[in-house]
């Protein structure tokens, strides 16, 4: 029984810092050499009417607007899956794209 106990927490502590090695790889890509501010969420929304179904939200200005298409230059992209911003569960996305560009 100690083993095997020894073991599950060998192994949740393993997992831990695996996530906290992620974070810290993470953090430090974000902070490299400015600072980078979130710009824009893109998320797609399938029961839109064609062509517009891309939904982009500017979250500096607190507007939300649908398109076609969205292009930047200069930024960084992050993938999340799952989100917890109200607007975006109502409508079903499960994957947003977050913008980042940098603070100058």
């Amino acid at each position: 029984m100690d083993l095997q106990y020894f073991i599950f927490v060998k192994n949740v502590m393993k997992k831990i810092l695996k996530k906290l090695e992620w974070s810290f790889i993470y953090n430090k890509m974000m902070k490299a050499s400015h600072r980078w501010i979130l710009a824009y969420r893109l998320r797609y929304k399938k029961t839109l009417e064609e062509p517009n179904r891309l939904v982009v939200w500017d979250v500096r200005k607190g507007i939300e607007y649908e398109t076609d298409s969205f292009e930047l230059e200069g930024c960084k992209i992050v993938m999340k899956y799952g989100n917890s911003i109200k607007q975006e569960k109502q409508c079903g996305a499960k994957l947003i794209l977050e913008v980042y560009i940098q603070d100058i």
